[in-house]
C-alpha cells in the first residue's frame, strides 16, 4: 500500500476501556493454528470478527493489527507464542541501491533520495547469522543477488536429515550434530598474546572492561596478588575462577557450525575451514560476569570504519557482534575479526570513502598506517569531552616509534580497543585463549 492514495477517516480510538477491545501491532508473517484460521475465514456477520474487519478496512497496514488485535481479544488470547520464528533486518535503506534497483513504493518524497527501509537480502554474508538465530524461517532472499545463501542451507538441511534417520535407526535420539566446537561455551580468559611474558608489574593483559562504561579495553588479567605467582608456560593451562577479575571473564559461543575450532596446547585457538562454504566458526563472545554479564563485544553497532570504538552491548545477533579467529586469510593468526557484509561496503564506498571488508580488534595509533579520519570524527574530536588519552599513550612516545620501530604492548593497558584494517598488522592485536576452572571447595 505504499504508493496507494488512502482516504483519512476520522475513526475512534479503540481501548480496553471504552470498547472493550485493544489495538495491537504485530507482525503480518505469523503461524496460526487451525482453530483459529476456521474462527477467522468463518466467522457470522455480527461476530467480533466482522465488527472489527469493518473497522480494519479503514486503517493503513491494517495486516500489522488486524490479526494480532483479534487474537488478543478473543477467546485464543492465551494460545499467543509472542515470536514468529522469522528471522528479518530492517536495515536497509532503498535510496543507498543504484536508481534503476529501488523500489520506487519506498521513494514517495519530492527528494527521490529520500527513500524508506527495506529488509536486507540474505546472503553468504549472513550465513552464520541465519544459522545462529535460530529461526525457522528468513527473508528476504534474491537469486539474482545471490543464489549460493539458499543452496548451502539446503546442503545443510539434507545432512541434518541425513543424521537424524541415522540416529533413529541405531535407537538412539538424535542430538545437536557435533562439528568440533570444542571451546563453545566455556569460560575463558582472553589474553593478549604479546603480553603472556611481560615484565610489567601489574602482569599481562586481557580483553576486559574498566570499573565504568561499556568499553573494551586491555587491562590487567590477575588480581594484583596472583602476579608473584605465575610461572613460565601458565598460558599453556587454566587459571582459577576467583584469580581472574570479573570483568576479564567471556564465553565464547554460541559459534555457527562451519568447520570446526580447537584450542591447541599453546593456548592458540585453530580455526578450521567448511568444506561447503570456506568459512571457519564465527562466535558470539560474552561477559561471564560483573555489571555487564551476558552482554556481546559490539564494534560500536554499524560503525564500521577503521577505527571505530568497540564496546559490549546487548547480544542481538547481528553481523557486528559475531566473530572470527584469525587463520592468516583475511587476518593475522590468533587475532579476532570481524567480517562487514558486502553491501555495506559497497555503500560506504559510493561515498568516496575506502570500507576495509575485514576488521580486526586493535590498538590505536601503534599500527602501519593511520586510519582515515572521516568528516563525523573530526567534529568529535572538536568536542571539548573527547579525550585522546583513552586511546593512546603520551602522543610523544607514539612518535617516537618511527625510531624504535614499535612500543611494547603494555604502553595500551587500560587504553580502549578500536577495530582496523585486517592488512594494518602491527595493530592488530593476537590472542590466547585461556579457560578458567572454579576451585573446589576443601569443606
Amino acid at each position: 500500500c505504499d504508493d496507494a492514495l488512502h482516504r483519512i477517516y476520522n475513526l475512534p480510538v479503540l481501548t480496553e476501556k471504552k470498547n472493550s477491545f485493544e489495538v495491537y501491532t504485530s507482525s503480518q508473517w505469523f503461524i496460526s493454528s487451525r482453530d483459529f484460521a476456521e474462527y477467522m475465514a468463518k466467522a457470522e456477520s455480527n461476530s467480533l470478527v466482522a465488527q472489527f474487519m469493518e473497522y480494519a478496512e479503514h486503517v493503513v497496514v491494517a495486516d500489522e493489527q488486524f490479526f494480532g488485535s483479534l487474537l488478543l481479544n478473543s477467546k485464543f488470547c492465551d494460545t499467543l507464542h509472542n515470536s514468529n520464528f522469522l528471522h528479518v533486518q530492517f536495515d536497509r535503506w532503498e535510496s543507498s541501491l543504484e536508481d534503476y534497483a529501488r523500489d520506487k513504493k519506498k521513494c514517495l518524497m519530492p527528494d527521490p533520495n529520500r527513500c524508506g527501509r527495506s529488509p536486507t537480502i540474505m546472503t553468504m554474508d549472513y550465513l552464520f547469522v541465519l544459522e545462529m538465530s535460530g529461526a525457522l524461517f528468513a527473508r528476504k532472499f534474491d537469486d539474482n543477488i545471490d543464489l549460493k545463501v539458499k543452496n548451502v542451507i539446503d546442503r545443510r538441511r539434507s545432512l541434518d536429515q541425513q543424521y537424524y534417520h541415522q540416529e533413529v535407526a541405531e535407537g538412539r535420539i538424535p542430538q545437536k550434530r557435533e562439528v568440533g566446537l570444542e571451546f563453545e561455551g566455556h569460560g575463558t580468559l582472553i589474553v593478549a598474546k604479546e603480553s603472556v611474558n611481560t615484565t610489567d608489574p601489574e602482569g599481562p593483559l586481557c580483553l576486559g572492561l574498566g570499573p565504568k562504561q561499556n568499553k573494551l579495553k586491555l587491562v590487567p588479567c590477575f588480581r594484583k596478588k596472583v602476579i608473584r605467582t605465575l610461572v613460565p608456560g601458565w598460558e599453556t593451562g587454566a587459571v582459577i575462577e576467583e584469580e581472574i577479575r570479573s570483568n576479564n571473564q567471556w564465553s565464547v559461543g554460541p559459534c555457527s557450525s562451519d568447520g570446526a575450532l580447537n584450542r591447541m596446547e599453546s593456548g592458540e585457538m585453530k580455526a578450521t575451514r567448511d568444506s561447503i562454504t570456506d568459512l571457519s566458526p564465527h562466535c558470539m563472545i560474552k561477559q561471564m560476569n560483573g555489571l555487564r554479564k551476558g552482554r556481546c563485544i559490539d564494534i560500536e553497532s554499524e560503525r564500521v570504519k577503521p577505527g571505530g570504538e568497540i564496546q559490549v552491548y546487548p547480544c542481538i545477533n547481528s553481523w557486528h557482534q559475531i566473530f572470527a579467529f584469525g587463520d592468516g586469510k583475511y587476518s593475522p593468526k590468533n587475532s579476532l575479526y570481524t567480517s562487514v557484509p558486502t553491501h555495506i561496503v559497497t555503500n560506504i564506498e559510493k561515498t568516496g570513502k575506502v570500507q576495509a571488508t575485514h576488521l580486526c580488534l586493535s590498538t590505536q595509533g601503534r599500527g602501519d598506517f593511520d586510519e582515515e579520519e572521516w568528516e563525523e570524527d573530526k567534529s568529535r574530536k572538536r568536542d571539548s569531552s573527547f579525550d585522546k588519552s583513552l586511546f593512546i599513550p603520551d602522543e610523544a612516545l607514539v612518535r617516537e616509534k618511527v625510531i624504535t620501530n614499535q612500543l611494547p604492548l603494555d604502553h595500551w593497558k587500560n587504553k580502549q580497543l578500536v577495530t582496523t584494517d585486517c592488512s594494518n598488522h602491527m595493530a592488530v592485536v593476537t590472542f590466547l585463549f585461556v579457560p578458567f576452572i572454579v576451585e573446589e571447595s576443601m569443606d
